[in-house]
């Protein structure tokens, strides 16, 4: 090889290492704002509590409608019923579980888990007063269940009073794994439940929450005919978050811009 093209190679190794050093700096520096912003919600949450005094309660409202972008649901809840008395949407406001009383509603199951904050206590408070059961399971928009979470889910939907709602924050990740476990476990098909995680409920799988995703692809690929025998004996969350790489512009849109939880 003749001096000129060691040189052009040499440039080019050169090129592609500075380009992914300046990917690590910025992923690096993404992650730290990243942590930074959710140590301040931590420490925000962490100051309620309770509800008993007015300064309190305008608290978890303020928390409800600005810092959880209540304000946003309130113009779209991303609410769709998947089946007769069985609905997902968005975080649902106190207004939202008396109307979803008023309409019957018993059962609300909060993929979000037991919080500190205002939408968790307000939600808590509204469903004691209008005798809806409240349901709470955590689960992560970028990581899948465990085996054991994943059937503690499937039991909540076989066996909860109905109508039934679930609901994450934003109605489009979280819920949209439920609504398609809801499909599958009710005789749907694998293509209908991967329908449940789509755009059009503002999912987008090019992102961080697109691991999601594969819960429904290697059930399908599986051929198992049984979902719950398949999530008891075959699932492994760990090997198929390893299958999965998310695209960086979808991180950013969906980390930064819609700031999803």
């Amino acid at each position: 090889m003749r001096g000129a093209d060691l040189a052009q190679v040499g440039r080019c190794s050169g090129a592609v290492i500075s380009a992914m050093h300046a990917r690590q700096v910025w992923e690096k520096r993404l992650a730290g704002i990243r942590n930074w912003w959710a140590k301040v919600m931590f420490d925000w949450r962490t100051g309620f509590q309770g509800m008993s005094s007015r300064w309190q309660r305008a608290q978890a409202y303020v928390d409800l409608y600005w810092v959880d972008h209540g304000f946003l649901r309130a113009l779209y809840g991303n609410e769709y019923e998947i089946a007769p008395m069985v609905t997902r949407r968005a975080q649902p406001s106190p207004k939202d579980v008396r109307a979803f009383a008023a309409r019957g509603g018993k059962t609300i199951l909060n993929l979000r888990g037991e919080g500190r904050g205002g939408p968790y206590l307000l939600e808590r408070e509204a469903c004691f007063a209008t005798g809806v059961a409240l349901v709470d399971v955590r689960i992560s928009s970028r990581k899948l269940p465990a085996r054991e979470t994943l059937l503690e889910m499937a039991d909540v939907l076989a066996k909860a009073e109905r109508p039934l709602l679930f609901h994450c924050k934003s109605g489009a990740d979280r819920a949209g794994l439920a609504a398609g476990m809801f499909v599958v476990l009710h005789g749907g098909s694998v293509a209908d439940a991967q329908a449940q995680l789509a755009a059009r409920y503002l999912h987008f799988r090019a992102s961080p929450t697109g691991v999601l995703d594969q819960l429904f692809v290697e059930f399908g690929e599986s051929g198992s005919g049984d979902f719950l025998q398949w999530v008891k004996t075959d699932y492994e969350p760990g090997d198929l978050e390893a299958k999965f790489h998310a695209n960086r512009w979808g991180a950013v849109f969906v980390d930064w811009i819609l700031r999803r939880e």
